[in-house]
């Protein structure tokens, strides 16, 4: 099975060898595990006084934002009431989850999944399917504009327009 997705990787995407077998499994952990996996690292690996000043630093340039709109003579009134008011509801998602330290809300997370220790193969086509059945009930939902959109151990900040969000996971703000 690794062999024939190796040969799909390499036509598709130009891949020169398959990954190492670690490599691969980690990488499936983790698109499965993300939060749980986080909670290690930011117990093992972050400095918590990290997300106390990236929130002042995002809050810092939100309000150098709203200046620099109250400066722009090149809009007019209403589009700078508009501009401030996006900014202003703009979410932010800082280091990790607050909620990421509770067990109960972290078991939460992952009802429903069932792993087999031992079976590797059974265990990822469960969790795929685990996986697509929670985007098809998001689907029928409220969207919960509160919800994380990546883990705390990626190395990667951003900000998401459809949810008016900025996003900066413990990953990227480790020195």
């Amino acid at each position: 099975m690794r062999d024939i997705k190796f040969e799909f990787d390499k036509v598709n995407s130009g891949l020169q060898q398959p990954r190492p077998r670690e490599t691969a499994c980690a990488s499936t952990s983790l698109s499965i595990f993300g939060m749980a996996i986080g909670v290690k690292y930011i117990e093992e690996a972050f400095d918590k006084d990290a997300k106390t000043n990236v929130d002042l630093m995002v809050e810092n340039l939100r309000s150098a934002f709203k200046e620099l709109l109250d400066e722009a003579d090149w809009m007019d009134e209403e589009t700078k009431a508009n501009a401030d008011k996006k900014v202003s509801a703009m979410k932010q998602f800082m280091a990790y989850p607050d909620w990421l330290f509770n067990q109960s809300r972290l078991e939460q997370e992952f009802e429903g999944l069932n792993i087999v220790p031992g079976k590797f193969l059974q265990s990822v086509l469960a969790a795929s399917q685990w996986m697509s059945d929670q985007e098809l009930k998001s689907l029928r939902g409220i969207t919960d504009k509160d919800t994380w959109l990546t883990y705390p151990g990626v190395v990667n900040a951003f900000y998401a327009p459809e949810y008016n969000s900025i996003t900066f996971p413990a990953g990227i703000l480790q020195p």
